[in-house]
Formats: structure tokens, sequence, C-alpha cells
């Protein structure tokens, strides 16, 4: 979008704010502010770190077991 482009922030977000006005136009009981915008966009932020952050320690245990893995074929 270039509003985002211009603005400097991911499309997501115009996206996200957009849904929300629009939930409460059509008569939400959460007023639309930046305060409330602001606050479950952090909520969303720090559930995708917490996603984030276990996908990474998958990977990193996955790496670690492999590199062993490796390690053992190359000593037979």
């Amino acid at each position: 979008m270039k509003a985002a482009k211009q603005l400097g922030i991911p499309d997501v977000n115009i996206h996200f704010w957009r849904k929300k006005l629009k939930e409460s136009e059509i008569g939400g009981s959460k007023s639309l502010t930046a305060a409330s915008i602001e606050s479950d966009e952090i909520k969303r932020r720090r559930k995708e770190i917490v996603e984030l952050k276990q996908v990474n320690l998958i990977l990193k245990t996955a790496a670690a077991f492999f590199s062993q893995d490796h390690l053992k074929k190359n000593m037979s």
C-alpha cells in the first residue's frame, strides 16, 4: 500500500487498523482509540515473539542433533 510505504510501516498494520475501525463502526463494544490499537498490536507482537522463540529453539535443537549425528558417522 502506498500509504503504508509513505508512513514507513508494514501493510499489515493498515489492514489491521481498517479491520478494527470497521468492527467499531458496526457496533463493536470496544471503541477505536490509539491506545486500544496499540495495545492490540503489542499483544499480537508478543504472541509472535513467543512463537518465533519456540521455532528458534526447535531449530537450534535440530541443528545440535544433526551435528552430533554427523560427528558419530565421521568417527566410525
